[in-house]
């Protein structure tokens, strides 16, 4: 994926331990990307860890607190949301299942679309 390739995928992640383990374990997946702890609360109700690489960010997302949850559905479930910085206007490939591809041979998520 170049730098200015518009790229996209939402991908759900079984827990493996807290949100902070399975970071980790996912960073380690994608060829060692270093997730940071969303400390600013960009996310709002969820927390989140984050990381950036070749203009695109990767954020997963975890359970927002009981109280804060306002989906129809609360699922238990982590998110991967992946998103270019940058939109420079062509239309984002999606990459959801290329990264399962990755994360499936790495063995230590379960993750799907």
């Amino acid at each position: 994926m170049s730098a200015n390739s518009m790229v996209i995928a939402d991908i759900n992640i079984k827990p493996s331990g807290t949100l902070a383990e399975t970071a980790r374990i996912l960073g380690e997946a994608l060829a060692g990307l270093v997730f940071s702890e969303d400390s600013i609360g960009k996310y709002e109700e969820y927390p989140a860890y984050i990381a950036k690489r070749k203009g695109v960010v990767f954020v997963l997302l975890g359970v927002p607190a009981p109280g804060d949850d306002l989906s129809d559905f609360p699922s238990e479930d982590f998110s991967l949301v992946v998103d270019s910085i940058n939109d420079s206007g062509e239309e984002a490939k999606d990459i959801s299942d290329d990264l399962l591809i990755l994360l499936k041979a790495d063995g230590r998520l379960d993750c799907w679309r």
